[in-house]
């Protein structure tokens, strides 16, 4: 039992410092100083703060919904869900009118 908890202990600590130095990696390489001159909150000047993108904000490019098997508007959680299931899924029967816009009753 003590050897677990030891085993635990260590892993623990070399997570948090593999954080620390991964961190203070990051920080390096977006020019931001890095943690051990940090003295305090107060004493840090601008040229410490990297600006943030609206890029970076932004979800990413890819869509969220992935093809599973789901056929029917019931199954749906969304408009948008199910439009992609009919574009991009076989054998989807959200279109009963074959106009191309999905589960128009339902949303």
């Amino acid at each position: 039992m003590k050897g677990i908890i030891l085993v635990m202990t260590i892993t623990f600590g070399a997570g948090l410092l593999t954080g620390k130095l991964l961190f203070q990696g990051a920080a390096a390489g977006h020019g931001l100083a890095p943690l051990s001159s940090m003295s305090s909150m107060s004493s840090m000047s601008d040229e410490y703060l990297a600006p943030i993108t609206s890029a970076e904000l932004s979800l990413p490019a890819t869509t969220k919904f992935q093809c599973d098997g789901r056929q029917h508007c019931s199954q749906m959680t969304s408009k948008a869900e199910a439009q992609f299931f009919l574009e991009n899924c076989p054998e989807t029967k959200m279109d009963g009118d074959n106009d191309g816009e999905a589960c128009e009753r339902q949303f």
